[in-house]
Formats: structure tokens, C-alpha cells, sequence
């Protein structure tokens, strides 16, 4: 059974509606996928838990809101939370999004000491795109995303998915054989 599929996250937006602990069904499902997104556009470690934890708790307070004819997915509408949140979180304080901390490591990405060195290395050369080429080449590349479901997200055409997209790769392949 795919618990993705609309029927079951219907099912489970419902439950959660109706009682606010069932919301833990959907964080589960979800927690990782967010975390992962927020943790390469962020710093810190901190601040990857912190928007995390924003992000739930804004999709726990609207989520009688959710609409799938608008949304189209739970996972889109979830991720375009996180999403406004990191562009909230660099627009307040005036944050310079350019310094990334080696100590942002997803959990589960790195086994050695040399993964984490390439990883931090790409994080890098990633956060040295413009922030729109950054966030398309993450939503595609290390989320797998289609580009329908990016362009809603990031509330742009499809066509402009590809084209940023297109120019995230070129830049990044740029800027590693630099």
C-alpha cells in the first residue's frame, strides 16, 4: 500500500483534524523529507531543528486549510511551508545565506569522514548559487522532485523549473571545476 497515494493522506489530514496526536502519523511520514530540505539551505544544525519544527507546527495550525485541488499533495504543501519559513528566516536579521557551517550533515548521509568533507565541499558550492538555482537544484536533485510539483512549491512555471534548473547545473558544474 502506498501511503502517499491522495486517499490515504486524506484519510490521514482528517484523523489529524479531528485529533491533533494523530498529526504524529503525518510528522512521521514527513519529518525526514523537510529536515533533509531545510538542512542544506540552513547553517547550523539549530537552525535546520528549529525551522523543522516551524514547519510542523504551521502545517499542524493550517492544516484544516489543506486543499488537494490546490495543493495538489500533501508532500507540496509541506514542503512550500518549509520553503516560505527559510525565506522568512534569511529575510529576518538580515542573515547572509553565503556562510555555511560544516556541521550540517543529514544523519544518515555521510558513513566516513571523507563523505562528510564532500558533502560540506558540495553544500558550499551550492549555497554560492543564486537562491532560486539552489533551492530548484535541491528539490530536484537530492528530493527527486518533478518539476510540476517544484513549480508548485516555489509558486513559478514549470517551464522556469527547467530553465533555473538548467542554469543551477551549469553554474554548479562551474563552480566545482573552479
Amino acid at each position: 500500500m502506498n501511503i502517499f497515494n491522495k486517499n490515504n493522506e486524506a484519510r490521514l489530514i482528517k484523523n489529524a483534524i479531528n485529533n491533533p496526536n494523530e498529526f504524529r502519523y503525518l510528522y512521521e511520514l514527513y519529518f525526514e523529507k523537510i529536515y533533509k530540505f531545510i538542512v542544506w539551505r540552513v547553517r547550523t544544525k539549530e537552525d535546520a531543528e528549529d525551522l523543522t519544527s516551524q514547519t510542523f507546527l504551521k502545517a499542524l495550525d493550517k492544516l484544516e486549510t489543506f486543499n488537494f485541488k490546490k495543493n495538489n499533495s500533501l508532500n507540496s504543501w509541506i514542503f512550500k511551508i518549509a520553503h516560505n519559513l527559510i525565506v522568512d528566516f534569511y529575510r529576518g536579521d538580515n542573515r547572509n545565506n553565503d556562510e555555511i557551517s560544516v556541521d550540517v550533515v543529514p544523519d544518515d548521509h555521510t558513513s566516513s569522514l571523507e563523505d562528510e568533507i564532500a558533502f560540506n565541499e558540495l553544500k558550499k558550492k551550492i549555497a554560492q548559487l543564486p537562491h532560486n538555482q539552489a533551492e530548484v537544484l535541491i528539490l530536484s536533485v537530492i528530493h527527486e522532485m518533478k518539476n510540476k510539483e517544484i513549480a508548485q512549491i516555489l509558486n513559478i512555471k514549470e517551464r522556469s523549473v527547467s530553465s533555473t534548473l538548467s542554469r543551477a547545473k551549469n553554474n554548479l558544474k562551474q563552480l566545482v571545476t573552479n
